[in-house]
This record gives C-alpha cells, structure tokens and sequence, in this order.
C-alpha cells in the first residue's frame, strides 16, 4: 500500500502540472463539515482528557495530554460555510473547535444510580460548547445541542462513558486565549446532584484554547476602515423634451479604490453585510437623481452591468440613510447568479463593490440605463425613449510579497542578530514564499519569486528608531547556509536588474559563506544599519516544496578588536513553493489528504479520478479554496475506492 500511494504521488505532480488555469465564479459558497482542528485543519491531532475512577485509591482521575500543545480556535475561511440544515450549523460564523475529548482512561463502573457527570464551573464569556460529534462510533449521533450553560443549557452534563469530541466556539473574540474551568464527579443520574456520593472522590480540569481576536466594525463607504471617503456620483435624470437618458459620471473624486479590512477586523457575521467579509470592498459610487422627472406609465429605470472583471461582486446595500426599510444587501448584477438587471428605485443608491481574491489592479463593469417593464425589465415597449451607457471602475492594491525584517534582540554589543519577524515567516508558520514559472526575461524557463528583506532602521532619518534595530555601526547581512528540495534542483539568487544570478545552491551542498548584504550603510563607524533593496528575487529550476536555510551576521568591524558588533543569530528555515505541486498525499482510513502551498489570487481544488488517460473524468472532490502563501490541505473524505488517483487544480481568481 505504500508503495502505491507513492507512485500515485509521483502522477498527481505530473497531472497538477498540467491540469492549467481555468476562470469561475468567486461568489460560490462551499458547503463543508466541521473538522477536528478549526476551519479547514485536517491535521490537529486528537487531545484527550482521560477520565477514571480508582476504587482502590477512592480517587476520580482527569488526565489532560499536554504533548499536542493547546488548541485554536478557528473560523471557516472566506468562501465556505456549514449547511443551515444541519445540526452542526450552531457553530456557523464562529471560530471552533473539538480537538478535546473526553476520553475513558480505563475500565470502571459508576456507582448504582449514579453518572458521571461534568460540571463547567466557569469560563470566559464568549466561549460556547455544543454536544457534537461525540465519535465515530456513536449512534444515535450527538445533536449539536448547546451544553455547560451555553444559550442557557445546564451547566452540568453527564458523560456516556466513550471518547467525546465536543464543539466549542467563540462567535467574535476578543481575547487571544479562552478557558473553562469543569468539576468531574458521581452525581445522581437524572439530576446530578452529588449529594447522595460525597464519599466518592472528584476532579478538577481547566481546558485552556488560543484565537486570534477581532474588532468587529461596521462597513465604510471607502472599503476597509475608510469613513473619509467622499461620495462619487453617477447623476441620472431624464430629459423628456430631448427624449434622452442622461448619466453623468463625477470625475472630480478620482477613482475609487477596493480596500478589504485589515488583519483582526471583521464584519459582524450576523448581520447582512458580512456578505463582505474577507473582501476588498467599496461603496463610494451611488447612482443618483440629477433631477425631477417621472418614469412611463408601467416602467421602471433599470441598470444592467452588460459585463464586468472577472471576480466582481455586487450587493445591494447599503442604499442610503433615508431608505426605509434598509437595504438587503442581496446579490446583484449577476452576482451569485443574481440577475444582470436591477430596478433602480430613484434614490441615492450606494450599491457594494467587492471581490475575493483579486488578481489585477484595476476593475471595472459596464451598465445600460434604460426604461423597461416595471415587473419584467423588458424595453420591448418602451424601445422609443431613450438609454445611455455607464463604465465604473475600481482600482485594488494587490498583496504584496511577505517583507522579512531584521535587526538584533538588543542594541547591546555581542547580543545576537535576529529574523524579528520569523514567527510568520519560517517553516514552522507554515508560511511559503511562492515562485511563478516565468515565460521571459532572465529566468525564463524557472521558477521566481520576490525575496523582500528589511533591516530595521535605528535613525529618525530612515523612519526610526525602530524597536529592535541593530546598533550603529552594525552592518547585516544574510548568510544562506543550506537548502532542500527535490534532486537535481538549482536556486539562484538576483539582485535588481542582474542577467545571472549572483550565486546558486544545490540541495545537500555543503554550506558555503554565500552572502547578501543587508544594511546599505557599507559598515561605516556609528552609521544607521538599514536597508531595504527592492527588486531582488530568488529562482528555481524545479517545481516543488524547498527549504532555505540561512542565518543573519552582522559583517561590521566596528565591534571590540575590530570584530562584529553583534553576534550572528541562529539558523532560519524558511520554505518556497514553486510552480502548482502537491507536497504530500497522506491516506488515513477513507480520506486521502493533499498538502501544497497555497498562492494568494488563486483558488485551489482536489480532483480524483479511477484511471489516467485521455478523456478520463476528474471528479472535484474538495475546494474551492483561497491560497494564502501557507502550506494548506484539501481533504477528500470518501477515498476509499480502489484504484484512486488525485490531482491538484488552481484556477484564477
């Protein structure tokens, strides 16, 4: 069996190379179940809290597994949600999890007329649990019902004996760790009062999870947390004696711009815009009444987007203050197969722009403004007045490359130089810098990739002092020390501009003193240690999953003797992702797990077919999802089937 999965490995990277780039629809909503981990994690290992009574010691054990480290929560990334039709859809819109389980840690029996029951005595405010799923083997399944005084449950609830996952969630967090805090005792078995089993011992047990906080906001009409943006104007108005539609763009604003919330903000997810959430957005644009003038007897003015970018969403909302009631927010103009026509109800009209995943930096759609059936939009009978054309457009700040900023732990001379930021950026982050195959220039026929590196400035010259700046004097420098990846592989280095690179590695090559500096400073007595050379980039000749090695020096001889002020730092890995490639494939009972490193601007699916060959029909069996420059998971839960063969399709946006 394993040989067979690593042969199926070898063609499911021959077959993502070659499955190309298609185009669909970013307003879709993928369906998907809870999973162990939070969101999307597949991977989070089970953390039991084993429970048993020793009779001999008349002592009740609660045995937490610290080896897993402490769970997060985590919420479903944009794009996905549970079905509202099932019972596990309590923890829709919330960051979750059931790593814990209540586990038996050996064979006992409850005293008679007694359960087992678990008390929770406190724990923080936001946090939720749900009885579900329980296990695999349960049956009748766990209901999902709310539990330990969430949605004023009883506090108390009695174990049935055999491993149980619940569910805890948090809706909007506040706070970067939650707790509860849970009594484990014999109770009576109906209402769990201990009275009648005080001569049994109990126990006490603290679970403890991590979530990154949110500041739940409302939507601004600049997209992001932009309030100052000013209206910008599509003034209609219908000019009857020159039978002529008039829409007058206002140009005086400029263009607008699609700005999603930053990193720790969200949109309520009860409310209608959440739509919006995880977007670029903007509702600047309203379509407005130039004037005084009356529609034909049985027509509305209707505005039909006749096209429009790839990716582009449209939601009718916000409207404006006056309007009672309140904008829907629903999709329009084809959004979410929403019709392309909308009824303009002939006020100010802030509709929202939005897109997921963008791709270019500009967007734009075209509109028909005409009199059509009140009822229908047809403009069969009113084809003798008269239509105009509109063109909006947006422009969007695509994400930039991850920036690696340096500097040293403390000023002080001999502490030692740091990757500051390399909690988000080395391999345990599961952070990948992506490489693009590249068509021309130099490296045309490789894989390349922007490598952005800071050195933290130490002068207000520069923008600083910034915390953890190298001292003066100092000059960095990056030190790359080994790399892995597949054979025969080659990486390159490239300063701005260069025809060759400036070094290359091999995987398993001795460690070398290949160097880049920094610091622009030269390394000149009391001089400010930043840097920041744009333009550079690294190149593969491979596809697939590398890892750099290298480590910061600080190459001065302004330091004691005339060595180095500080001290170098410790080796870093970090990894880069070339081309569309599966990493790993990994069968665990009937599901069968792919792992690649996701690129932003990209929306990734498993595919499995019975066969390879010409005509063979690949069956999506996982995804849509966004890449997010991490090494991410698609999950095929029915993989049972003999032969199976997956591949990996990346689609743009």
């Amino acid at each position: 069996m394993k040989s067979t999965l690593q042969t199926r490995s070898l063609w499911l990277c021959l077959a993502a190379g070659l499955a190309g780039w298609t185009h669909v629809s970013v307003g879709q909503t993928v369906l998907t179940k809870p999973i162990r981990g939070g969101g999307l994690d597949t991977n989070a290992p089970m953390i039991h809290v084993d429970i048993f009574y020793d009779y001999a010691a008349n002592q009740m054990q609660a045995t937490l597994d610290t080896s897993q480290g402490i769970p997060k929560l985590l919420p479903l990334p944009p794009g996905y949600a549970f079905d509202p039709a099932m019972s596990y859809s309590v923890l829709s819109n919330k960051a979750y999890n059931f790593q814990y389980a209540w586990n038996p840690g050996g064979i006992f029996t409850n005293p008679a007329g007694a359960a087992l029951w678990i008390e929770c005595v406190s724990a923080s405010p936001e946090l939720e649990t749900y009885d579900g799923p329980g296990n695999k083997t349960i049956d009748p399944p766990r209901t999902y019902a709310p539990i330990f005084g969430t949605a004023g449950s009883s506090t108390k609830w009695a174990w049935y004996g055999k491993m149980a996952h619940n569910s805890y969630a948090v809706l909007n967090p506040s706070n970067s760790v939650v707790s509860a805090q849970y009594h484990i005792y014999f109770g009576d078995a109906q209402t769990g009062s201990r009275d009648n089993y005080t001569s049994y011992g109990d126990a006490a047990m603290t679970l403890t999870w991590t979530v990154d906080p949110v500041i739940v906001v409302k939507t601004a009409r600049g997209g992001g947390l932009d309030t100052n943006a000013p209206m910008i104007h599509v003034d209609v108005f219908y000019d009857y004696a020159a039978n002529q539609m008039q829409a007058t763009l206002d140009t005086s604003k400029g263009m607008p711009k699609l700005l999603p919330l930053p990193a720790g903000y969200v949109f309520d997810p009860l409310m209608n815009y959440a739509v919006l959430n995880g977007k670029a957005y903007n509702y600047q644009y309203a379509w407005n009444p130039a004037g005084i003038f009356t529609n034909p007897a049985g027509a509305s003015l209707w505005i039909e987007c006749v096209s429009a970018s790839p990716g582009l969403e449209t939601y009718d909302g916000p409207g404006n203050k006056t309007i009672d009631p309140p904008r829907t927010y629903a999709p329009i103009f084809g959004t979410a197969g929403s019709s392309t026509r909308w009824a303009w109800y002939g006020k100010m009209a802030h509709n929202s722009y939005a897109i997921l995943n963008p791709t270019n930096t500009l967007v734009s759609a075209q509109y028909h403004l005409y009199f059509g059936d009140a009822t229908t939009g047809a403009r069969d009978a009113f084809m003798e007045y008269g239509d105009a054309t509109m063109t909006l457009a947006w422009a969007i700040d695509l994400p930039l490359p991850p920036l690696f900023h340096f500097g040293a732990i403390q000023s002080a001379t001999d502490s030692s130089v740091s990757f500051l930021n390399a909690d988000g950026c080395v391999t345990n982050s599961l952070a990948v810098v992506n490489c693009r195959y590249a068509d021309s220039g130099a490296c045309a026929g490789q894989f390349e990739g922007p490598l952005r590196l800071r050195a933290a400035p130490a002068t207000a010259a520069n923008g600083g002092p910034a915390t953890n700046a190298a001292a003066l004097g100092s000059c960095l420098a990056l030190e790359f020390v080994a790399l892995s990846g597949p054979a025969d592989a080659t990486f390159g280095f490239w300063e701005a501009g260069q025809s060759s690179p400036c070094f290359t590695l091999c995987p398993g090559q001795p460690p070398g003193s290949n160097r880049v500096l920094l610091s622009q400073n030269e390394g000149a007595a009391q001089a400010d240690p930043y840097g920041l050379v744009e333009g550079r980039r690294v190149s593969v000749n491979r596809a697939g999953l590398y890892c750099l090695a290298f480590r910061v020096v600080d190459t001065s001889t302004n330091g004691i003797g005339g060595g180095p002020i500080h001290s170098p730092s410790p080796t870093y890995h970090v990894f880069l992702q070339a081309g569309l490639n599966v990493n790993s494939l990994v069968r665990q009972g009937s599901t069968a797990t792919a792992v690649f490193g996701g690129e932003p601007g990209k929306s990734f699916y498993l595919e499995r077919a019975s066969a390879l060959g010409s005509g063979i029909s690949w069956q999506r069996v996982a995804g849509p999802l966004t890449g997010t420059s991490r090494l991410q998971s698609l999950t095929d839960p029915n993989a049972s089937a003999a032969p199976a063969f997956f591949r990996l399709r990346a689609t743009t946006p």
